[in-house]
């Protein structure tokens, strides 16, 4: 999501109306060492008027992080946010969210200067399978109830006509096969709750052609379970490097008797131990199913960088700090939600007279 073919598309089609964007590019000579995509945002702090930046996010872009040669990471770190200034000068600050733990920014804090004003926070988790080995001998390690569930969709699906699993990679049909994962996104729970891709013209937009940016790189798949020539399940997923990462799975609800998404993934994680190019599948967030895969977990963290002058540092930095040292002191977190639930509810009922 950081790649030139997930960030062109998102500034394309799904910018607020206050948002502008920029990228920073950092050059050893005339060689490339970094990119850093940006948006930026107005803010203000105590009625003065300033700069926020911050990389994309969203529900379907989940994190984007500073790219950057892995042989000279400090020292593109350090050119890229020097060059902050340049574009703005009255940036506040810099939030980074849902970074990656492994980020090299989170190295380069802790072992950069002390110039630097930062804060960081865990948010949440991505769950991962490491794929290396004997696909059967992993199946035999997951629970009884999990692996009786399958056999039990396996039983049904056994009397169903013409079941089949296909995997398509780059430019195999990218159009109609995109249609055939519309239909099923329609026919999920999203489409009832009007979360599917095509019940918002703009994030149908998004996806189009960050689709297709993806074939022409090479990085595309789709997979997809056919029952009788009709696709009941269907993922998304880019292939980069020795790790498949799956971006969305859907299913026929009508079919949910028969656990269409969960065959689907089991065939997808015994293609993908079967394969010699692929190490880890990456689900990229954290859902309760993923632990009957027995999926890893890898944290990613928010992060605020402020601008190094006294404004950012009074009104930024230090009440973030100080947020993290009253959460050490037990019960006060509580209190604090809580009193702010009293103050809405005053604010609430003075509107309302």
């Amino acid at each position: 999501m950081s790649s030139f073919a997930w960030i062109i598309p998102y500034v394309k089609y799904r910018l607020h109306e206050d948002e502008r964007w920029t990228v920073v590019f950092a050059f050893d000579g005339s060689d490339l060492v970094g990119v850093l995509p940006l948006l930026i945002c107005p803010h203000r702090v105590l009625g003065i008027d300033s700069v926020r930046l911050r990389t994309m996010y969203g529900p379907h872009t989940y994190s984007v992080d500073l790219l950057a040669d892995s042989s000279r990471e400090s020292a593109v770190i350090t050119a890229i946010l020097t060059a902050l200034d340049k574009v703005n000068q009255r940036w506040h600050h810099l939030v980074m969210l849902r970074l990656s733990s492994t980020s090299p920014l989170f190295k380069f804090i802790g072992e950069g200067p002390r110039s630097v004003r930062q804060y960081h926070e865990e948010c949440d988790s991505g769950s991962f399978l490491a794929t290396v080995g004997d696909f059967d001998a992993f199946y035999k390690t997951l629970s009884r109830n999990t692996r009786r569930a399958h056999t039990k969709a396996h039983h049904k699906l056994n009397r169903l006509n013409d079941v089949k699993f296909v995997f398509l990679s780059a430019g195999d049909s990218i159009e109609a096969r995109m249609q055939d994962f519309l239909k099923v996104d329609a026919a999920s729970w999203r489409g009832k709750a009007g979360f599917a891709i095509d019940s918002d013209p703009s994030v149908l937009s998004f996806y189009r052609e960050a689709i297709q940016r993806l074939a022409q790189l090479g990085w595309l798949e789709w997979h997809f379970m056919e029952v009788d020539s009709r696709v009941v399940a269907a993922q998304l997923a880019v292939k980069m490097g020795r790790r498949l990462i799956i971006k969305r799975i859907s299913y026929d609800e009508s079919c949910a008797s028969y656990a269409p998404g969960n065959i689907l993934f089991e065939q997808t994680v015994r293609r993908a131990f079967a394969a010699d190019d692929i190490d880890e599948i990456d689900c990229l967030t954290d859902m309760p199913w993923h632990d009957k895969w027995l999926c890893e977990k890898h944290s990613y963290r928010h992060l605020w960088i402020y601008a190094p002058r006294f404004f950012p540092f009074v009104t930024g930095y230090l009440p973030a700090k100080a947020k993290t040292l009253l959460r050490r002191i037990p019960g006060l977190v509580s209190a604090y939600h809580y009193a702010g639930k009293l103050a809405r509810r005053l604010r609430d009922r003075i509107a309302s007279q």
